[in-house]
């Protein structure tokens, strides 16, 4: 009970898995309630968002963890006023580019559609500035508070329109849901920042925020962008090769095993501090130790979960989703393999981030990325929806294989 306890007070777990659910949502209620070439334009527009989503992040929020409580300690108001208008312009230039070209080259994208969607990716990208910001001031109940009314704004707004929902209600939904916990974060938190006396010109500061994220980030933009190359980028590129209805399928049995990915989120973010502690601390043969018994003490667990989440989402399947998707649930034992496969390598994945080998997953992303643009396309050419399940599979089973050789070999005595 002390232990749940304990749990239940961890609002930063609880956030995340919050944002985990939000993205299992998007992908359940637009695949429910969506008809089957909404549906598909939603997959492919949403992946480009995600896109921008990833650059922009990697840019402006993720590196406010590192500055807010270091280099720009003594300038908080100054530098964060700063990044928040960078992130906005970016977010707003990179999703009208990201858009247009979507809708030259994939897809048809209507005026309204368009705007709604430019809105959702600038208001996502400025709720990911302000979740980094909580989470670099440790102030988290606040930001709870609003991930839990994103939420629950977003499911009830599906339910309301339910089969009535279109293209552009769906995006003037993500839309809505992300204005109010912004305006509530931004709001009841009020950041207290010391505003500084000196006259330090406005622009050479800018220049030296831009210079230390960038510096900060340019490695990591690279691999986020051959991470989304593997995974969201994929439905874009194989949107021209299958039909509506085999796109619909296939991220929707993705997405109804979704939840495990918060079982492995969870894992992650339990795991790191402990084996981070135990490598700071000069025992790598603790370590070691400490890995392997990870792997023994998940595996039966992991299994038992992944059969069970199969189990009632093949037999729930046609209940939820009725007969559109009917012929193309086998693609959920496919995926089920895809999951058991990237819980596998999280053992190893545990012990690389612990000891910081950050190049590993540079690596293997870029794996993953070159895997997807030519196995991947030949597979789905030859035997569409189930020729692109299959490349995911292999897609992960690459980047299993290389983390657990990596971490093999950079614990080897």
């Amino acid at each position: 009970m002390n232990k749940l306890i304990k749990s239940l007070s961890n609002f930063g777990l609880i956030e995340q898995s919050l944002i985990s659910l939000l993205n299992f949502f998007i992908i359940f209620l637009n695949g429910k309630f969506l008809s089957v070439k909404d549906f598909a334009d939603f997959i492919v527009i949403f992946s480009s968002l995600t896109f921008v989503f990833l650059i922009v992040s990697s840019l402006w929020a993720n590196p406010i963890l590192v500055f807010l409580s270091t280099k720009f300690k003594d300038e908080n108001y100054k530098y964060l006023n700063n990044i928040y208008w960078m992130n906005l312009v970016t977010s707003i230039l990179l999703g009208i580019i990201t858009l247009i070209l979507v809708d030259v080259f994939v897809r048809n994208i209507s005026f309204s559609v368009f705007c709604w969607a430019l809105l959702t990716i600038v208001l996502w990208c400025q709720y990911e500035l302000l979740r980094k910001q909580s989470y670099a001031k440790d102030s988290l109940s606040k930001l709870m508070n609003a991930s839990i009314f994103l939420v629950l704004l977003y499911f009830i707004g599906n339910l309301v329109f339910n089969y009535q929902l279109t293209l552009t209600i769906s995006y003037l939904l993500l839309t809505i849901s992300y204005i109010f916990p912004i305006v509530y974060v931004i709001t009841s938190q009020r950041i207290k920042h010391k505003k500084q006396t000196n006259l330090l010109s406005e622009n050479v500061e800018r220049s030296i925020i831009v210079k230390s994220h960038w510096d900060f980030a340019k490695w990591t933009i690279l691999g986020s962008g051959f991470y989304w190359f593997s995974t969201q980028g994929y439905f874009i590129l194989v949107a021209n090769i299958l039909s509506d209805i085999e796109l619909g399928a296939l991220r929707t049995t993705l997405n109804v095993l979704g939840l495990i990915s918060i079982f492995l989120v969870l894992f992650e973010n339990k795991q790191i501090p402990k084996a981070s502690k135990i490598y700071f601390e000069k025992k790598e043969n603790q370590l070691k130790v400490y890995i392997s018994s990870l792997s023994k003490k998940y595996l039966l667990p992991f299994l038992v979960l992944i059969t069970i989440t199969c189990f009632i989402s093949y037999m729930a399947f046609d209940l939820v989703f009725g007969e559109q998707f009917s012929n193309y649930k086998y693609l959920i034992v496919i995926f089920g393999v895809y999951q058991l496969i990237l819980g596998l390598n999280r053992p190893s994945v545990v012990a690389l981030r612990s000891m910081n080998r950050t190049k590993f997953f540079y690596v293997s992303n870029l794996l993953s990325a070159i895997a997807t643009v030519t196995i991947g396309l030949i597979l789905a050419s030859e035997f569409t929806v189930l020729g692109a399940a299959l490349s995911m599979v292999v897609s992960a089973s690459l980047s299993t294989i290389y983390f657990i050789i990596s971490y093999k070999k950079v614990t080897r005595v």
